[in-house]
């Protein structure tokens, strides 16, 4: 795991990460997904030893569903393949943390994110892009939840039962929260599990604004003004979640970061600062973080893979940030949502996995874009 030379500069600052898909990349294209986090791989963006050398001491851990082509919402199928990958990736998940020996562990609660920052080992807190892992059934949140789950979006890349996604164009804009997606909103906050909000349409998020009680959570957006994708977030958003006390993730996706939309890598890193820049300035730096969607996009060539956090560190202190707004925006306004918004007891264990139908993950091969 040692990489044999010093660490970079800006490696001193500790990360937590609101967003990558590194479990779907273990799962679809190694053959022991566990080794290959654990000593590191030969692609994509994230591993142990890469995440460690970054300065990455905690990340959202993102299942998606799959990518399915049946058009209709009450495809059986359709929900027991979801559930099949979530149940997957939370086995592997649990298989890492007993082969990390100790310099990997679950995240489901305060204590153990306090500690992976302090001790410099790497937590994983599981996350749903999309539930619709849960079908219709409202009781399986609970069952996620006992099984680790603690950060969850309503909806990914396609409607589904609770909402509709952001990238479904003109013919979804009035689409809003139904009646199962609000109460879906009212179990997660009572369960304590965090709501994303990056994935949903206008409609939804002001649906969502309206009605949880919760801090409101990007976890990989960016600001709309500076890049104009329906992905990001427009100013009254980023008001909405500087009045509940949420935080903005700000993604490395340069889809997301260009105001040209151009998926070139060739995107400096200043594009990161400048988002970041606008946002802190628009709602206070106690509102921004880090989402890299690592594994999941293309991101710019300056900071290439995990090992480049540094590089963003070092060009917010060059940008004049002071070392507190910077331990904010790069750990500290996490750790505070996740405060307020986890209800989990100490110790809660994360090893159950729920009831699922007896239908098996099907590796598919996903796109460069999962964000």
């Amino acid at each position: 795991m040692e990489r044999g030379h010093e660490p970079a500069p800006g490696a001193d600052v500790p990360i937590i990460d609101g967003h990558i898909d590194v479990l779907q990349k273990l799962l679809a294209n190694e053959d022991d997904p566990v080794r290959a986090f654990l000593t590191g791989r030969a692609s994509g963006h994230v591993d142990l030893p890469r995440a460690l050398e970054g300065g990455m001491h905690s990340a959202f851990f993102a299942v998606y569903p799959p990518r399915d082509r049946q058009d209709t919402l009450d495809d059986e199928a359709r929900v027991d393949r979801a559930r099949a990958r979530v149940d997957a990736s939370i086995r592997l998940l649990a298989r890492i943390e007993e082969g990390g020996r100790g310099t990997f562990r679950r995240i489901t609660d305060i204590e153990r994110l306090e500690d992976c920052l302090r001790s410099g080992r790497l937590g994983a807190i599981l996350h749903f892009e999309g539930l619709d892992p849960i079908g219709s059934d409202i009781e399986m949140i609970e069952e996620y939840h006992r099984a680790g789950l603690r950060s969850a979006g309503l909806v990914w890349q396609r409607d589904n039962k609770l909402a509709c996604a952001a990238t479904s164009g003109p013919a979804s804009s009035d689409c809003g929260l139904t009646p199962l997606g609000r109460r879906v909103v009212h179990e997660c906050n009572r369960l304590g599990i965090l709501i994303d909000l990056s994935h949903i349409n206008e409609a939804g998020f002001k649906d969502v604004a309206g009605v949880s009680d919760a801090p409101l959570v990007a976890t990989h957006s960016n600001a709309y003004v500076l890049s104009p994708h329906s992905r990001n977030l427009k100013d009254y958003q980023l008001d909405a979640i500087r009045d509940s006390g949420g935080i903005v993730g700000v993604t490395f996706c340069v889809l997301f970061l260009r105001d040209d939309l151009e998926p070139s890598s060739d995107t400096p890193v200043e594009t990161i600062v400048r988002h970041i820049d606008y946002i802190a300035s628009r709602i206070g730096f106690e509102h921004v973080g880090l989402g890299s969607d690592f594994d999941g996009t293309l991101v710019p060539n300056d900071i290439g893979d995990a090992t480049g956090f540094p590089v963003v560190v070092e060009a917010l202190r060059r940008h004049g940030l002071s070392e507190a707004d910077l331990a904010r925006a790069t750990h500290g306004n996490w750790a505070r949502v996740l405060r307020a918004t986890w209800k989990t007891e100490p110790g809660t264990r994360a090893e159950c996995l729920p009831r699922s139908s007896p239908a098996q993950a099907q590796a598919s091969g996903e796109g460069m874009y999962n964000a």
